[in-house]
């Protein structure tokens, strides 16, 4: 036995302060793991529960809104066809810090003029990913004729107020299917009010970027 044996504390001793504090650091390393866990599961939980896109109405240009009677021979309004041409920049951002989304059904865009369906319009494909905290910019137009009788009497004499007073209130509504954790399904709506555009190419009309607003009521369109 060394001359310094009797200084240091017997062998058993030893090891149960190790084992101790051993114990302890276990302890601590759970809990620190266990509060981790439980603040990345109620992160997750909130992603989970509203996992949301915004969108925006970057620009628009209405060139053609007019009532037309194709066969020139003035047959009244309820002959006749209702004829637009409708561009839209529509920005869609995720603004999740972490996590894609990812669309479950084609995300479509939906054309009305007083809740009546001019057109739909294929924005995202199914299967298509918004990365996070990345905006997307999609240049969408439609254009064609709808008969007079699909948007009836009541749309047509809005139309006449709203010729009147220069500025046409067109909806772009944007039907939403997505997916985080689990899937979610709600809707889009962005509320226009467009000036004809000039006659001039060089001339433009000034537009105000228009916020989208969730609207989870459902309606129905002809």
């Amino acid at each position: 036995m060394s001359w310094f044996s009797c200084c240091l504390p017997p062998l058993d001793d030893t090891k149960d302060r190790i084992r101790r504090w051993l114990t302890l650091v276990i302890i601590l390393i759970f809990v620190a793991i266990l509060v981790a866990g439980t603040a990345l599961a109620a992160i997750l939980i909130t992603i989970a529960r509203n996992p949301q896109l915004t969108a925006k109405v970057e620009d628009s240009r209405l060139n053609t809104f007019e009532f037309h009677n194709r066969r020139g021979d003035g047959a009244t309004m309820m002959a006749s066809m209702f004829r637009y041409n409708i561009s839209v920049a529509l920005a869609i951002r995720n603004p999740k810090a972490v996590l894609s989304i990812r669309h479950t059904k084609p995300l479509l865009a939906t054309f009305l003029f007083h809740d009546r369906r001019l057109n739909n319009v294929t924005v995202v494909d199914e299967g298509h990913k918004n990365w996070p905290k990345r905006t997307e910019l999609h240049l969408l137009r439609i254009a064609g004729e709808v008969p007079f009788n699909l948007l009836g009497v009541a749309a047509a004499k809005d139309f006449k107020k709203q010729q009147a007073a220069g500025l046409f209130k067109v909806e772009v509504r944007l039907s939403v299917d997505i997916s985080v954790l689990r899937e979610n399904k709600f809707s889009l709506s962005c509320p226009l009010r467009l000036q004809l555009a000039p006659p001039r190419p060089d001339e433009v009309v000034l537009f105000h970027a228009v916020n989208c607003n969730q609207d989870t009521q459902d309606k129905f369109y002809f």
